[in-house]
């Protein structure tokens, strides 16, 4: 968020809340990503990072790819991750997770059926990282 700033600020209570962006708009917006994702890395996060401090996100780029549904992103999957390898990789991606119960009373926000497919799609992602720990 460093070319665009969050429109609202705090947590965000109903991420499912607005319709999908139409095919042009997801695209143009997945590029508008990626560049403050790049831009970001190249004026922020590595110059912490030459410093020796710990940088962690609490969702990155690849999220996208996961939970479009989130980014009310309408556009082709593998517009995602073919940009995804254009973002500068993490060193490590660590994925919490809990069982679809215990999460459905925590994130009241988002139904049971959407979190389990989440749960398997994040579990997905991460089997195909090899710098991915999913616990």
């Amino acid at each position: 968020m460093l070319l665009w700033a969050r429109t609202s600020p705090g947590p965000i209570s109903d991420p499912y809340g607005n319709p999908a962006r139409s095919f042009s708009q997801s695209a143009a917006k997945l590029c508008g990503f990626l560049l403050d994702y790049f831009v970001g890395y190249w004026l922020v996060i590595r110059p912490s990072l030459t410093r020796h401090s710990l940088v962690i996100f609490d969702r990155y780029f690849h999220d996208i790819e996961v939970d479009a549904k989130r980014y009310r992103y309408a556009g082709p999957r593998w517009l995602v991750h073919l940009l995804s390898h254009l973002v500068p990789t993490p060193d490590l991606f660590f994925m919490l997770s809990a069982p679809p119960t215990v999460l459905a009373s925590r994130k009241r926000e988002v139904v049971s059926t959407e979190l389990l497919q989440l749960c398997i799609r994040y579990q997905q992602f991460a089997s195909r990282l090899p710098n991915a720990i999913f616990a």
